[in-house]
């Protein structure tokens, strides 16, 4: 059987060396009581985040290919992060909305919040241990996508579109070097496709908010009692 060296061993055996010392020297010393004290939560909250990390990579990996690893370009995903956004008009495509961050591993599970993503579903590589994009990927508000698109991001449970806003951690793509539509021409035309979607949402705002004035108008001039001055006899 072959024997490798994991970090892991190395926290194993400090610990041990950290129980012994305490169990074995007993020798009093005194230390400043607020410093000792955070020293000891920052060692805490290391370790448990570490080991949360280590956790989570045991779950099925998330690699989008546009992105570097510091942007979140290797991460995790959970199966039930993956939808399909289908219009019902027949000249609209079908886009996979899905969420990077999550995982399930050893009967423990969280959705994910790392990175949203929607891309065509003919840039997805889906393996065994991996679910991979292909998409040339950029960052996008959440104005600048379809109705439709927008719903099925909303579905998933840690979506919000203040902290998508914030944190900016929304992606879109519509080519990819995997069927070489990633071409100057095709880029063009999916930047003109996110203008125009956004001033269509722009619209549509418009138009509800003054439908909306209208209504309370009607409403209004409904509640309010007719006068009628008779003239005196």
């Amino acid at each position: 059987m072959e024997f490798r060296w994991k970090n892991i061993y190395v926290y194993y055996i400090f610990l041990a060396f950290v129980l012994l010392a305490f169990l074995l020297n007993s020798d009093p010393i005194e230390l400043p009581a607020w410093g000792t004290g955070l020293g000891v939560l920052f060692l805490i909250w290391v370790g448990i985040d570490q080991s949360w990390q280590a956790f989570k990579r045991q779950g099925r990996a998330a690699i989008l290919v546009n992105l570097k690893a510091s942007s979140g370009g290797h991460s995790t995903i959970h199966p039930e992060d993956i939808s399909l956004a289908m219009s019902k008009k027949e000249h609209e495509r079908t886009f996979i909305v899905f969420a990077t961050g999550g995982f399930v591993f050893g009967g423990i599970e969280a959705k994910g919040t790392e990175n949203f993503i929607v891309c065509p579903p003919e840039h997805i590589e889906s393996t065994g241990p991996a679910f991979i994009c292909h998409t040339k990927l950029r960052r996008v508000d959440i104005d600048q996508l379809p109705d439709y698109i927008q719903n099925e991001l909303e579905n998933l449970k840690h979506f919000s579109k203040g902290w998508v806003k914030a944190k900016q951690n929304l992606w879109f793509g519509m080519t990819s070097k995997i069927d070489d539509t990633a071409t100057a021409e095709n880029l063009t035309t999916e930047s003109k496709f996110l203008d125009q979607t956004a001033v269509i949402n722009y619209l549509k705002t418009l138009l509800k908010d003054k439908q909306l004035d209208d209504d309370v108008k009607k409403k209004k001039n409904k509640s309010e009692p007719i006068v009628i001055n008779m003239p005196e006899r």
